[in-house]
């Protein structure tokens, strides 16, 4: 657990008085500061964010995100995608949701328990050249990269091994270990599944990328070293002010943008990881609110041990796990588990492999983090006719899994922020999203055809 409860709780409540200002597109949005959501510093200071001996958010800050979520459903219902659904829908890890449900998908989806979700086609591909979206605008030519991304493959590819910078961890881990076709179903699939499809229609679906993902920094074993500030009181948290005393940053490194700021160091001369929330660089070198730092990543079973509180997401399941990688995308096949953020998780409950949780929806119905659901593996996914990436999700979704590791604006798969190339290999019609939006991608994915794996619940 992390030392020091009160001492940490009294600078969060502080970052949360600073970040409740910072606009997100135009709505400001609070970020939980030390990594923690609203409901593991009332767990650790016995005090919600407000300074209150409640469990409940204040009603202010939902008031706000049930804004912002009404934004979404909005800008879905006429077609909008890109850059305005990235504005309203980025995903943000330690962005509070909503605890009542949500109003219905103003497209007309419906979700019947266990019955098909039925929504309106997805838009046509933009047309680059056409007029603006009166709500969204329309794509640039700026945001389409310098050179031609790599093609995804219309077809998977042969079998081969996956390259080790987008495998971490143990081969044994539930990332990287294929699922057997028999692993057993929790008793409460159905339920799970019906409630993710739920949210799906609710909330609509994204895959972050240059907003509320991470870059990830690949260093040589000769990169020089920087210490990264932790912002906390004195005296708090001094393992983790200790692990950040040599961290091998390269000079132009930048952080995600959006308000969590993530960034990812991976050294593999050292076996070494670093992640980071709410990175910043100031006049006296970086800073960050929290995050961790891993040894001997080749052999750890997929998330934060030692101890187990570290990490820059809700669940101490890092960054680096789940997500899919450029290389990946190119390749044309994803070797591991897929991480999701949903934006209604169970408050109190978690199961393994999560380590914690932010949950805040109070309902046994509800999704606890740490959740891992598969495609039917029986489902033939070569039939469907996919688009190549969500061709690729699925058939990830089916041999490894999807592990619910996040709380987020809406559903949001997790893609490497590609700001160390200084392009974009998402955008444009040669890119890995072929010039469509990528909600527009998701909405043809399988969801009706997942299964819960069987869960172990924790109580926080």
């Amino acid at each position: 657990m992390i030392r020091g409860p009160r001492a940490a709780g009294l600078v969060v409540g502080a970052q949360l008085a600073l970040a409740s200002a910072v606009p997100l597109g135009g709505v400001s949005s609070p970020a939980f500061a030390g990594g923690l959501g609203s409901g593991q510093l009332h767990r650790q200071t016995g005090r919600s964010p407000n300074g209150q001996a409640s469990s409940r958010r204040p009603a202010r800050r939902a008031g706000r995100h049930g804004r912002v979520l009404i934004r979404c459903a909005a800008l879905r219902a006429l077609g909008a995608g890109g850059s305005a659904a990235k504005r309203h829908c980025g995903g943000s890890s330690k962005r509070p949701a909503p605890t009542t449900a949500p109003a219905p998908y103003p497209s007309g989806s419906v979700v019947a328990a266990g019955g098909p979700i039925t929504s309106a086609a997805p838009a046509p591909k933009p047309v680059w050249s056409a007029a603006p979206d009166p709500i969204a605008p329309a794509p640039v030519a700026t945001t389409t990269p310098s050179a031609p991304a790599t093609p995804i493959p219309a077809s998977p590819p042969s079998p081969g091994t996956p390259t080790p910078d987008s495998r971490p961890f143990a081969a044994t881990s539930f990332w990287n270990a294929p699922l057997a076709d028999n692993a057993p179903l929790d008793s409460n699939s159905a339920g799970y599944v019906a409630e993710l499809r739920r949210q799906v229609s609710a909330y609509g679906t994204w895959m972050n990328t240059d907003q509320y993902s991470s870059p990830v920094y690949t260093v040589p074993a000769n990169q020089p070293t920087v210490r990264v500030t932790l912002d906390q009181p004195a005296g708090v948290l001094p393992d983790l002010r200790a692990a950040w005393d040599q961290v091998p940053i390269p000079p132009d490194a930048q952080p995600a943008a959006g308000t969590d700021h993530t960034l990812v160091v991976w050294q593999p001369s050292t076996n070494t990881m670093w992640e980071f929330w709410v990175m910043n660089k100031q006049a006296d070198g970086w800073h960050a609110a929290y995050g961790g730092r891993m040894l001997n990543v080749s052999s750890n079973p997929g998330y934060f041990t030692d101890p187990p509180s570290w990490g820059a997401t809700a669940t101490s399941l890092p960054f680096l796990g789940g997500l899919v990688r450029i290389d990946e995308l190119r390749a044309g096949r994803i070797d591991h588990a897929l991480a999701l953020a949903i934006p209604q998780a169970r408050a109190g409950w978690y199961s393994w492999p999560a380590q914690r949780t932010d949950g805040n929806l109070n309902s046994s119905a509800a999704i606890p983090e740490g959740t891992r659901f598969r495609l039917d593996p029986h489902l033939n996914i070569a039939a469907l006719g996919l688009p190549p990436l969500t061709r690729m999700l699925a058939e990830a979704a089916q041999r490894y899994g999807i592990v619910v590791r996040d709380q987020g604006g809406c559903v949001a798969f997790y893609g490497e922020d590609p700001t160390p190339l200084g392009t974009n290999p998402y955008a444009g019609p040669d890119g890995f999203y072929q010039g469509d939006w990528v909600n527009h991608l998701l909405a043809q994915f399988p969801w009706a055809q997942l299964q819960t794996l069987k869960t172990d619940l924790r109580s926080s």
